[in-house]
């Protein structure tokens, strides 16, 4: 059985405070003499996915250098284990950033693998080798220690923009170690000694390379310096970009031709504990083969 005052007597906030209560004693008492009351703006609506009510917490964070994955992390280990011990029905998921975030990493898991295959071959067609194509590719790991340090000096953390920062970094690290490459092997081509077409390769691409890169570096430093809150969540894909660019350089001028004289004296003992004859460095270079087979010799 319901019992409630009349409509007449329930309207305003001063009758529910001389309403009256009945106590055990066989006694009533006004409500604002048993309670506390107070005036608080109440649940607007109520939210429902699949039937069930929802709450929505929401929140930027203060500092674009701090990490997400770390706070969602900490809110995990020392936030919902005490909800959930006093809420056991309550669940919960991550939304917003998080969530995109966790998306961009695992189309990027799946995209990112066909894509570098397929520069990888690109590579191998246009020099007609597949260890100028490694030499190429070997360098990449090594870029990204630019990127690390880059974050580092700057203070920030690494995130999915940083991540789209370094697959620029990886395009223009091909690029340059291509200008190189092929520098060398049409020196190659003209007759040149193979040591001689490669010292006169990298002294032929450093200004091009070395200008390019610091005049893109140049272009992102105002972006990387820049204090403004919306343009710091855009600066961890400078940073990349421009510390893995940096690094990148001096790879592309010292490291690729060490790394070709490596690989040209291996081939050269392969082919010859194969054929037992001293070879030329030069004769056994690709671009070499490929244009004595075309000129028929």
């Amino acid at each position: 059985m319901c019992v409630r005052y009349k409509q007449n007597q329930r309207q305003t906030f001063s009758q529910l405070k001389q309403m009256y209560i009945h106590m055990p004693n066989n006694r009533a008492y006004p409500l604002e003499e048993i309670a506390d009351l107070s005036v608080r703006r109440g649940i607007t609506n109520i939210n429902h996915i699949n039937t069930l009510r929802t709450i929505k917490v929401e929140a930027d964070i203060a500092n674009p250098k701090e990490s997400v994955t770390d706070l969602i992390a900490d809110i995990e280990a020392h936030i919902l284990p005490e909800i959930k011990e006093n809420f056991p029905d309550v669940h919960f998921n991550f939304e917003g950033q998080s969530r995109e975030s966790a998306k961009t990493a695992k189309s990027a898991k799946k995209v990112i693998p066909p894509i570098l295959f397929i520069m990888f071959i690109i590579v191998v067609v246009t020099f007609r080798s597949f260890t100028q194509a490694f030499v190429v590719y070997l360098t990449i790991p090594f870029g990204i220690i630019g990127v690390v340090w880059g974050h580092f000096f700057q203070g920030y953390i690494i995130s999915v923009l940083s991540m789209f920062g370094m697959i620029a970094l990886m395009g223009i690290m091909v690029n340059d170690s291509l200008v190189l490459i092929n520098a060398m092997n049409q020196l190659l081509k003209q007759g040149k000694p193979y040591r001689e077409a490669l010292h006169d390769a990298a002294v032929s691409r450093f200004r091009p390379v070395l200008l390019t890169s610091l005049t893109t570096i140049a272009g992102l430093g105002p972006l990387i310096f820049e204090t403004s809150f919306h343009a710091q969540f855009l600066a961890p894909m400078a940073i990349s970009l421009a510390y893995g660019l940096l690094f990148a350089t001096m790879l592309t001028l010292l490291m690729i031709p060490a790394l070709l004289q490596i690989v040209n004296h291996s081939k050269v003992f392969v082919y010859g504990l194969f054929t037992n004859k001293k070879l030329n460095p030069r004769d056994v270079e690709p671009a070499v083969r490929e244009d004595l087979f075309i000129k028929g010799l």
